[in-house]
């Protein structure tokens, strides 16, 4: 065949010779093994920065910004049914000032009772004014000719009198001369005594007539005294019921600060002494001198961390503080150091005290009773806030007390390749 001339036979015996068959066949050129050396020293290199470079170790918590003077609750200083707030979220007020309106539906029926009684009693009196007003000229047309009848009997009277005085006399001058019997002469005197005793019975007409005037009078002025007494009593009555209902409706602020939480809607019955609302006190403790290394805001925080991580947090650990108002993919987080931490698991009730929140004290506790843990926020001049950011200068905002964060505190750090091991997690972190 025309391809069996193309190799020499020399050629062909040598690569079938047995003395060539122990050489190792050559598949990768030099430059190839320079990529593999350098490949090999990132390995190394990376092995040794996961061992150099260390990552923290935080634990989460949530929990709340507040002042020194703490959050205050605004109660309802009377049972009732809120009928309205007149102050918002972010309102500062002054102490004294009307912050809510409630329903009083108890003195509310009260004082319609007491304006019922008002209205009857006025009735009542304008009904005896009008009656006195027509019985009283009747009543003294009446004693006026019963008077004159008793005067005009007595004058009569006077005269009979006088008449049988002077049989009498005639009498006694012929019963001295015998010509009258004494029987005649007593009919005589018994006559007089008749005629005196109708004039005195009549003269005691007189004298009862003015003792019925009198008395009708004080009746009448005794029945209008009352009346106007019921009515007197029935305008104090409706004056007070308005007093306490305006007073008892009407809830106003001890305190001077600004609103940051509604506790309740319009429409909702509220006992004595429940929250209506939380504000931040005006007076905020300043913060600490500039000189200081770290100077401290006059914020604090207060956050709430697994029950199963507390023991793991200390006095002077670092935290992440990411305020809910605020991006934290934007601005970063506030820096801040732990103060204290609880020796035992916050309670339902104290956790309520220090948030004034009931429902933000469930959600927090709902995995367990939390630890409490008071964070000392880092102050800085140079940002909006007034509090050092991670990242940024911060946002070009306030941040208030009330405002709920999330935190990361630090409890240690650990080598980079404990993470990628996790066995070694434990070796390595024994000695962080």
């Amino acid at each position: 065949m025309a391809n069996e001339g193309i190799f020499r036979e020399a050629a062909l015996e040598r690569l079938s010779a047995p003395e060539r068959l122990d050489q190792g066949l050559r598949i990768v050129g030099r430059p190839t093994w320079v990529a593999l050396l350098a490949l090999a020293g990132l390995v190394v290199g990376g092995l040794i920065w996961s061992i150099v470079l260390t990552v923290p170790v935080t634990v989460p918590g949530q929990g709340i910004l507040l002042s020194p003077g703490g959050l205050l609750d605004v109660t309802a200083d009377n049972p009732g049914r809120l009928l309205s707030f007149s102050v918002a979220v972010g309102d500062k007020i002054k102490a004294g000032t009307a912050v809510a309106r409630l329903d009083q539906p108890e003195i509310r029926e009260d004082l319609i009772n007491a304006e019922a009684e008002y209205r009857d009693a006025v009735g009542e009196r304008d009904q005896i004014v009008k009656f006195q007003e027509r019985r009283g000229p009747a009543l003294a047309a009446s004693i006026a000719q019963r008077r004159q009848g008793y005067k005009d009997d007595i004058a009569f009277l006077e005269k009979q009198l006088g008449w049988l005085d002077e049989i009498a006399k005639g009498d006694a001058v012929l019963m001295d001369k015998q010509i009258l019997t004494r029987k005649s002469a007593l009919e005589t005197r018994v006559e007089i005594g008749k005629a005196e005793a109708q004039r005195a019975q009549a003269q005691d007409g007189i004298r009862n007539l003015d003792f019925e005037a009198t008395k009708a009078q004080t009746d009448d002025e005794r029945e209008r005294l009352n009346v106007e007494l019921k009515v007197a009593a029935a305008e104090r009555k409706i004056r007070t019921l308005r007093e306490k209902l305006d007073r008892q409706s009407v809830v106003l602020s001890p305190y001077d600060g600004t609103v940051i939480e509604l506790k309740v809607n319009p429409g909702e019955i509220v006992d004595r002494n429940a929250a209506l609302f939380s504000l931040i006190p005006d007076k905020v403790a300043e913060a600490l001198p500039k000189a200081d290394k770290d100077p401290i805001g006059p914020l604090y925080a207060v956050v709430y961390v697994p029950s199963n991580d507390g023991k793991k947090v200390r006095p002077g650990m670092n935290v992440r503080l990411s305020p809910s108002t605020v991006r934290r993919e934007e601005f970063g987080f506030i820096e801040g150091r732990v103060r204290t931490v609880a020796e035992v698991p916050a309670t339902a009730e104290g956790m309520y005290r220090t948030l004034k929140n009931r429902q933000l004290g469930q959600s927090l506790a709902k995995d367990g009773a939390p630890y409490e843990v008071v964070v000392d926020l880092f102050a800085a001049r140079d940002t909006p806030s007034g509090y050092r950011w991670s990242s940024s200068r911060g946002p070009d905002l306030s941040i208030n007390a009330g405002t709920t964060v999330g935190s990361d505190i630090e409890t240690m750090s650990l080598p980079a390749l404990s993470l990628l091991i996790p066995p070694l997690r434990q070796v390595l972190g024994s000695g962080s």
